[in-house]
C-alpha cells in the first residue's frame, strides 16, 4: 500500500489482530492479507473516519 498525504495512516482490521500496518506519510508498506475469502472491513487509527473493506477473492 502506499500512503501519498503527508500524515501517518493505518490500515487497522476492524477484527482485532488480523491486520494492522501504519505507514508514514509519502511511503510505502507491504502487509499479508488474509488467505480466506470474503470482506475484511478495516479502518485507520489515527482518521477514524476512514474505513474500507479489503476484498479477498
Amino acid at each position: 500500500m502506499r500512503n501519498g498525504s503527508g500524515p501517518e495512516h493505518s490500515v487497522t482490521s476492524d477484527t482485532e489482530g488480523l491486520f494492522d500496518v501504519h505507514v508514514d506519510g509519502n511511503e510505502s508498506a507491504t502487509f499479508t492479507a488474509p488467505t480466506t475469502a470474503g470482506g475484511y472491513t478495516f479502518h485507520c487509527v489515527y482518521h477514524p473516519e476512514m474505513h474500507s473493506i479489503l476484498i479477498v477473492e
